[in-house]
C-alpha cells in the first residue's frame, strides 16, 4: 500500500480506472522476434506498442500443451509486460494464465494518462494462437516502431529458447537484447 501511496505522489499512478474496455488484435500492432517469415500465426516473441491507457490488459488462446516441471506458468502460457521509462526498459506486470487454453487477466492498473512505450513478451513454451490487448475505451494503442537496428539469431538448445526462466520477459535473448539495444 506504501508502495501504491508513493507512485501516486509521484504522478506513475492514479485511482481512477475506466470501467468501459477495447481490444486491439496484437497482429495489427509492431510484432519482434522472428527469425524468418512463417505461414499462418504471427505471433512469436513479443508486440511492441504505445498507449495512454490507464490499465493493459489481454486476452489470450494458446495451444493444448501439459506443464512442464521445470517451468512456470507464466512462462509457458503467460506474458510480461516491460515500459520504457527514460530508455530505460522496466518491468510493469504479468498476465497470469489459466489452466485452459483460453486466458484473460489485467496486466498493469491505476497508471496515469501518459503515453507509455511497452513491449509484451509472449509465451515461450506454448504457441499462441490469438492475442487481443485491452486497454481503457477512451485511450489510443498504436504500433511502436522496433527499437533494436540490429540482429543476433542464436541457435541453441531449451535453455536459449527460455526454458527454466520465470517469465517470457527474463529468458536470457529477452534480457541481452533490452540490455544492449540489439535483438537477439
Amino acid at each position: 500500500m506504501i508502495k501504491h501511496l508513493a507512485l501516486i505522489a509521484a504522478g506513475v499512478l492514479s485511482l481512477h480506472t475506466a470501467a468501459a474496455r477495447k481490444y486491439v488484435d496484437a497482429s495489427t500492432l509492431t510484432l519482434i522476434g522472428r527469425t524468418c517469415p512463417m505461414e499462418g500465426n504471427p505471433y512469436y516473441r513479443a508486440v511492441l506498442f504505445t498507449t495512454d491507457s490507464r490499465s493493459i490488459e489481454a486476452r489470450w488462446t494458446t495451444t493444448p500443451r501439459s506443464y512442464g516441471w521445470n517451468m512456470t506458468p507464466v512462462m509457458q502460457r503467460g506474458m510480461d509486460l516491460y515500459i520504457r521509462r527514460d530508455g530505460i526498459w522496466t518491468m510493469a506486470g504479468a498476465a497470469r494464465p489459466g489452466l485452459e487454453n483460453r486466458h484473460s487477466g489485467t496486466i498493469v492498473e491505476h497508471m496515469d494518462r501518459q503515453p507509455r512505450e511497452c513491449m509484451l513478451y509472449l509465451p515461450t513454451w506454448s504457441e499462441l494462437l490469438t492475442l487481443e490487448i485491452g486497454v481503457d475505451d477512451d485511450a489510443t494503442v498504436t504500433p511502436l516502431a522496433s527499437p533494436y537496428k540490429h540482429r543476433v539469431i542464436v541457435f541453441g538448445s531449451s535453455i536459449t529458447h527460455g526454458a527454466s526462466a520465470s517469465r517470457p520477459g527474463m529468458a536470457y535473448p529477452a534480457r541481452m537484447s533490452r540490455m544492449t539495444g540489439i535483438e537477439f
